[in-house]
């Protein structure tokens, strides 16, 4: 019963464990502690309209800041790969000020020609992550991803209004209710969330164990009258009567604990949006000496 339980145990904690046994790369240091939750993909993500949509770009090099300063490129790389629109890139930048007031908003609008067709998109970025990293090779460099917000069709976007967190409230809380473990795998801490499901299902089994072991001395001291037989599965019950209580105790208290990270403990960093409120398009910002915030106008003709 006990090698049952521990290799029922184990293969769930092998199944939940986060990493792979053949990892192509190791990470040195990133953007953040844990990966944002953006990155598992954009079909979960927030959007209050159906105006845009998410488009995650990726690259790799060994200058951050040229990755960064070609993110804008990379959208439109692969916009064109998602629609289909192939030929050659002729790329010009303009760059316009809505009304010389600060913005941190960095709209983009993009327009592709083709000899029959002109293609605009409007973007706004959103996000960005960075790993840095070591291959098997021993070359070392950054992988770059970056979050953007795209127009749909030929509609005017109206973009939301993001901010980002890392708490998680009752949507944490709720599920770790229900499950252990389940509230830190949604918050993206997978290790926290392997703890305390792999130590309550650890608990669990113990006190499954020591139960058992308790229901078969009582039945070996009822078939019996011998004194000292009787004096061993009397020590018997109250040993793992003991162990049993123990094990309930700290499932108590791994519960409780688990309960309170659910809801106190940062996770990773995830998208809010409030439904924007200005529904007048979009504009193209260039804020006085600050070329991060620059809004770009690239026309790609084929």
């Amino acid at each position: 019963m006990r090698k049952r339980i521990l290799v029922i145990v184990y293969l769930a904690l092998c199944l939940l464990c986060p990493y792979t046994l053949r990892a192509q790369y190791r990470v040195l240091d990133r953007k953040y502690s844990s990966a944002p939750a953006w990155m598992k993909g954009v079909a979960a993500l927030p959007r209050p309209n159906d105006t845009y949509e998410y488009v995650i770009v990726d690259n790799a090099g060994e200058s951050l800041q040229s990755l960064e300063s070609g993110r804008v490129t990379s959208l439109g790389q692969k916009l064109s790969q998602i629609n289909k629109i192939n030929g050659v890139i002729d790329k010009t930048v303009e760059s316009s000020n809505k009304d010389g007031n600060f913005t941190s908003e960095v709209k983009h609008k993009m327009i592709f020609r083709t000899n029959t067709e002109v293609y605009e998109f409007v973007s706004k970025y959103i996000d960005d992550y960075w790993e840095y990293v070591s291959y098997p090779d021993g070359s070392k460099g950054y992988m770059y991803y970056a979050l953007f917000a795209v127009s749909k069709g030929t509609d005017i976007p109206i973009f939301d209004d993001v901010s980002f967190t890392t708490q998680y409230g009752v949507h944490g809380l709720w599920r770790s209710m229900i499950v252990p473990g389940w509230g830190q795998f949604h918050k993206g801490s997978k290790v926290k969330g392997a703890m305390f499901l792999g130590g309550t299902a650890t608990l669990a089994g113990g006190m499954v164990y020591c139960q058992s072991r308790i229901t078969n001395s009582r039945n070996l001291a009822a078939q019996t009258y011998n004194p000292e037989h009787l004096r061993i599965y009397s020590r018997r019950i109250s040993n793992f009567s003991t162990a049993r209580n123990v094990c309930v105790g700290a499932a108590a208290a791994l519960y409780i604990w688990n309960l309170v990270d659910a809801v106190v403990a940062p996770g990773t960093r995830r998208i809010v949006v409030k439904p924007a409120m200005n529904l007048g398009g979009y504009s193209l910002e260039n804020p006085n000496g600050n070329t991060d915030a620059i809004g770009l106008s690239t026309a790609f003709t084929f």
